[in-house]
């Protein structure tokens, strides 16, 4: 009994030293010969040193370990994992989908193999049947990052045409509005491996006049988990539109499915506007909520404003519904109302958006405002459709 004992105590401390060589070290030639060096491995030693050989491709050795492993245990996914991933590492893609399928069969719900299979159909340029498969999926940051891969692929490019109305109870027109705004936005937008870009031009009839403005607007993908928003837009006609406004955010998908985002935005009318944003995103199942703050600096103080966002997605892609509540200096629009920042507004607004055939979106907003200043209320119904190609 002491020598049993004695041994399994050298065992495990083989193994820990070969699992700190491979895992701090980063000696992994070194991690494998202390895994051989152990007289009778168990399962878990037995795997490890099938990863071992998968880091250090040592792709056919690697792959004796994993089958050897499966005569014993045909339907353990550790090892089918292992498995997978080695044949996906090395560009195997129709082995590593042979192999995804197989324990599909077993494991029909299983997130691993889903999105495994899923990321395999991509690099094999099935994006239809990617599409397809997804669907059944959760949303989560990964997910929402493949999905739009995906459509990235299937269509390229997207135009969209969208009309807003916006209503002013009597108790606003006693001030300097006499008549709802209408705004007529025409968007082309265009994706690439490196993100996606586009051009908008708006048309607007605001305080009795009509302007125009031309936005260019990307999201560049930094690296995977980082992306980026600019926004650069020009104007002639104040003050329907501002004389230029120039913005900018990161965002950043880190771990448990949060999304946080910094930046600002930056406004022209009679004098320079600087607007400073942050928001903290949640993904939980197919729900996504996102807390977001306005601040907005002056000689004074800062004012501050709030926005509860939650979002519900649907199967398809672009097919969602989203309520929100709001407190606070409203949005950046507002500016073209008040030319004071300190204005205390409460808001509410749901959101549809309709993905038909999978080319055709539709879309409709509406939300109302309450300013502090005034008993009346203002309305804004929104609608859209957009067609991929």
């Amino acid at each position: 009994m002491n020598f049993n004992w004695a041994n399994a105590q050298n065992v495990d401390s083989l193994f820990t030293l070969a699992r700190q060589e491979a895992f701090e070290k980063k000696d992994y030639r070194k991690a494998i010969e202390l895994c051989k060096a152990i007289e009778k491995n168990s399962f878990e030693v037995e795997l490890f040193l099938g990863r071992v050989y998968t880091w250090v491709d040592s792709v056919s050795l690697a792959r004796i370990q994993f089958i050897k492993l499966l005569q014993h245990d045909s339907l353990n996914i550790e090892v089918a994992k292992a498995y997978i991933d080695l044949e996906y590492w090395h560009n195997n893609y129709t082995e590593a989908l042979q192999l995804c399928e197989q324990f599909l069969v077993f494991y029909p719900k299983n997130d691993f193999f889903l999105l495994k299979k899923i990321k395999i159909l991509i690099k094999l340029n099935k994006y239809l049947e990617a599409k397809l498969l997804i669907k059944g999926l959760s949303i989560s940051p990964e997910t929402k990052f493949l999905r739009a891969k995906i459509d990235t692929n299937l269509f390229k490019s997207k135009l969209s045409f969208s009309y807003d109305y916006w209503h002013f109870h009597k108790r606003y027109q006693e001030t300097s509005n006499q008549q709802p705004w209408h705004i007529r936005t025409l968007t082309y937008s265009h994706t690439t491996n490196y993100g996606t870009f586009l051009i908008r031009w708006q048309n607007a009839t605001r305080f009795g006049n009509t302007g125009n403005q031309i936005e260019i607007e990307a999201y560049p993908q930094i690296k995977k988990g980082l992306n980026g928003y600019i926004n650069w837009g020009l104007s002639k006609q104040y003050p329907v539109f501002p004389n230029y406004r120039l913005g900018t955010s990161l965002y950043a998908n880190l771990l448990k499915g949060y999304e946080i985002e910094a930046g600002f935005r930056l406004l022209r009318f009679q004098s320079k506007v600087w607007i400073y944003t942050a928001a903290l995103g949640k993904y939980m199942g197919n729900y996504f909520f996102n807390l977001r703050t306005y601040l907005v600096p002056n000689s004074h103080s800062l004012s501050p404003s709030f926005r509860l966002t939650t979002n519900y997605y649907f199967a398809k892609s672009n097919d969602y519904f989203s309520c929100y509540v709001g407190k606070g200096f409203y949005t950046i629009s507002d500016l073209y109302l008040f030319n004071s920042a300190h204005v205390d507004s409460s808001n509410a607004g749901i959101l549809f958006s309709k993905n038909i055939h999978n080319i055709h979106i539709l879309k409709t907003n509406f939300s109302i405002i309450k300013q502090a200043q005034y008993s009346g209320i203002q309305a804004t119904l929104e609608v859209s459709y957009s067609v991929l190609f």
